[in-house]
């Protein structure tokens, strides 16, 4: 079984939310704890700012103790950042919140990423 809290980028603040493959602008993460299996939804504490986005959220869901995020699209400073702290980051696929735990739970989550998935500086209207 996975080790460590999960971070899932979610399109809203319940399980049937889309799962939603934009680091840094993704309004809300479900934090789920594989162990006691219980989950919460915090909203994403970078994603109105005009910068630093992802930054922002990378450091807010390692002060949560998050081991692993779902992600698709992740910038090269919050995947420096998350995986400096040993976080390890997961492609993340187009499903509800709920399926991706159902998958976590079966041991189906695909291995870490190697590197950012995204250039840097993509403006206000991408930078993950």
């Amino acid at each position: 079984m996975l080790e460590g809290k999960v971070a899932i980028l979610a399109g809203g603040s319940t399980l049937e939310s889309e799962v939603l493959v934009h680091f840094g602008v993704t309004p809300y993460f479900i934090i789920y704890d594989p162990a006691t299996k219980k989950w919460e939804a915090a909203e994403n504490p970078g994603a109105k700012l005009e910068s630093s986005r992802g930054i922002t959220a990378a450091e807010f869901l390692i002060g949560k103790g998050v081991k692993h995020v779902i992600t698709v699209l992740i910038g090269p400073k919050p995947f420096e950042t998350l995986t400096s702290h040993g976080v390890k980051l997961h492609p993340g696929v187009k499903l509800s919140v709920q399926q991706v735990i159902e998958s976590i739970e079966k041991g189906n989550l695909q291995m870490p990423l190697k590197a950012s998935t995204e250039p840097a500086h993509l403006g206000k209207e991408g930078g993950c």
